[in-house]
């Protein structure tokens, strides 16, 4: 289920289920279908404009339908997509689910099609299985419906699906390396084995151990040490599965890297360029396309167009490609039902001139002199910046969650109690359940049960705020302080929960938090903190001076934690704001994947890094 094929397929069939809340489905299928990344932030910047302040849409299909705004030369393809799925969505009520799904497939998606251009059986396989899961699902259920299926997905994918040929069968066996254990093959090959391919290089993931667990622990043993024993044991499974010959195969220049790779450590240990047990073969690179099994007549003429056409483009003979191109929108037609009469050249030949510019030698980045900074923003760089780029620079919308209204809702209310102590009301549990009662709402809840122990967890937290309140001998100074300011010419801003001044004059920064501490979160780590030092930054220009402390309330836990900042402690953040602001102008947007970054990412079907990680 973490196959690119399976999240295309699945993306298409949230499409169709609901549009107007498919935002990050959409931009999904716009990614594979090669829309750039500009054009898809155009989409984007439209919808959010669009949708603000609607419920029940997030814009992004209204925006691909019209497509104002966005480059001529990819307004056409935009909105053909737009079509597709409106024609999938007529196509939803008359078709079966496995009619649709394999719609999707062969056609609307064309991913069948690519998966046979690129010569890969196994995602032909993966396809198959997919299609198959569809007819089960309809064999099992009385009225199957795409939103019923999508679920039956999501709760088949926490388990392992196979789809791979019968083992049986006279075919070429791919195995994990933990999947081939107690088998055996006359013929085995070890792919991969390159630095940092095989062994993998070693990543830290902070993970807690219970107390009960942590006792049988060996102190003292070497992480590092520990997984490149556990890589040397997989490679000793992979190599013993062979019973008469064993490949052991490497790379020397992989795509993107510009150097050639070094061999793995573990060739390295065998001696394999002196070792009289092996024979080292370099093997040219060799490249080998199959044509297309056409169904029928229509279809064969079409993939034979599709080729010819491609040639001529690349020769350079725009006339010939015209012509093939006007031939293939005939069999569009012929293939949608239509006769040859209802072809119209002047129609299909009426696509807007773009204004014409050469192409830059790569994409140019997204990041314009308006673009602002603030605290959540650079954190979510900090945590993984391809997430960044997914939320901030192309504006794709996230997933709607009821913990962000829940935090909102508390804030809210302490601010409200907080305006009422400027004008000498003590705040006191009554206002406070009235305050509440006030700004909450029940939209976003799917049961009533969770809406109650919401709103039960938030009467806690603000019974928490109440008592560190009356404990507080300090006067507000701001609340919900806006704040904006310049670094390296680039927009800084943002707001501050509570300033306040201590009854010796000085100034105190208070951020509330409605979720739990992190275990990452300490008195040293605090210190490099993005928003508190931005905080800090802020204060030092609006009030000349830096806090003498700047802390996080954690109401859940109800704990302190507090940052002393100094000009050593801010200079070092102002140099590490500056790398990272260049960092984002620059475009650097890597993903950094990770178990806790990844799993409660709303970007995950968009993400290819994280297909990595998971396969």
């Amino acid at each position: 289920f973490s196959m690119p094929e399976v999240r295309d397929m699945t993306a298409w069939l949230q499409a169709v289920k609901n549009p107007l809340a498919a935002g990050i489905a959409l931009n999904r299928i716009m990614k594979t279908a090669g829309v750039p990344e500009t054009v898809v932030q155009a989409v984007n910047a439209a919808a959010r404009e669009a949708a603000w302040g609607v419920s029940h849409s997030d814009g992004v299909f209204e925006a691909m339908q019209s497509a104002d705004g966005m480059a001529p030369e990819y307004r056409l393809l935009v909105r053909e997509l737009a079509e597709s799925i409106e024609r999938l969505i007529e196509a939803k009520d008359r078709e079966t689910l496995s009619g649709l799904v394999y719609e999707v497939m062969m056609r609307a998606g064309a991913l069948y099609r690519e998966a046979l251009l690129a010569d890969d059986n196994r995602h032909r396989l993966v396809l198959n299985r997919f299609h198959a899961l569809a007819k089960d699902y309809e064999s099992i259920t009385k009225e199957a419906r795409v939103d019923d299926f999508l679920e039956y997905l999501s709760l088949l994918s926490d388990m392992d699906v196979e789809v791979g040929e019968d083992a049986a069968t006279d075919a070429v066996q791919i195995l994990t390396l933990h999947k081939s254990k107690g088998k055996e093959f006359p013929v085995v090959f070890l792919a991969d084995l390159s630095e940092g391919k095989f062994p993998l290089r070693y990543q830290q993931k902070p993970f807690f151990v219970p107390r009960d667990l942590a006792r049988g622990l060996v102190p003292g043993e070497d992480e590092k040490a520990l997984h490149l024993q556990e890589e040397r044991r997989l490679c000793y499974v992979g190599m013993t599965r062979a019973q008469e010959r064993l490949y052991l195969t490497r790379a020397k220049q992989y795509a993107g890297n510009r150097r050639p790779s070094k061999p793995s450590s573990f060739l390295e240990e065998l001696d394999y360029t002196a070792n009289p047990a092996i024979e080292v073969i370099e093997v040219p690179a060799e490249r080998r396309e199959l044509p297309l099994q056409a169904r029928n007549g229509l279809e064969a003429a079409k993939y034979a167009l599709q080729a010819r056409a491609i040639r001529a483009v690349a020769d350079m003979r725009l006339g010939t490609a015209l012509q093939l191109m006007m031939d293939l929108e005939k069999i569009r037609l012929l293939e949608e039902g239509h006769d040859l009469s209802a072809f119209d050249r002047d129609a299909f030949l009426a696509v807007p001139e773009a204004p014409f510019s050469l192409p830059p030698a790569q994409e140019a980045c997204c990041i314009g002199p308006d673009h602002t900074f603030s605290a959540s923003a650079l954190q979510a760089y900090e945590t993984c910046p391809l997430q960044y780029r997914f939320r901030h620079v192309l504006l794709i919308p996230g997933e709607p969650k009821s913990y962000f209204g829940l935090g909102s809702v508390v804030h809210a209310v302490i601010e409200h109690l907080s305006a009422d102590e400027l004008k000498g009301i003590a705040p006191d549990r009554d206002r406070a359940r009235a305050l509440l009662a006030r700004f909450w709402s029940p939209k976003g809840y799917r049961t009533r049960t969770h809406e109650a122990e919401d709103r039960a967890k938030a009467e806690l937290l603000l019974d928490t705020y109440l008592g560190w309140r009356l404990m507080n001998n300090n006067a507000i100074a701001g609340i919900e302080e806006k704040f904006q300011f310049s670094h390296d010419g680039r927009t800084v801003k943002g707001v501050i929960d509570r300033i306040e001044r201590t009854p010796v004059g000085g100034l105190v920064v208070v951020d509330f938090k409605t979720g739990s501490k992190p275990g990452t979160l300490t008195r040293n780590s605090v210190k490099e903190n993005i928003q508190l030092n931005l905080y800090c930054l802020a204060v030092l220009e609006r009030y000349g001076e830096l806090p003498r402390r700047a802390s996080f309330l954690f109401l859940r836990e109800n704990k302190l934690v507090d940052y002393f900042p100094d000009e050593e402690s801010t200079g070092l953040f102002r140099e590490k704001l500056s790398a990272m602001i260049g960092a984002i102008c620059a475009g650097e947007f890597p993903a950094s994947p990770s178990y806790t970054a990844c799993r409660f990412c709303d970007y995950r079907a968009l993400c290819d890094e994280q297909e990595k990680e998971e396969e």
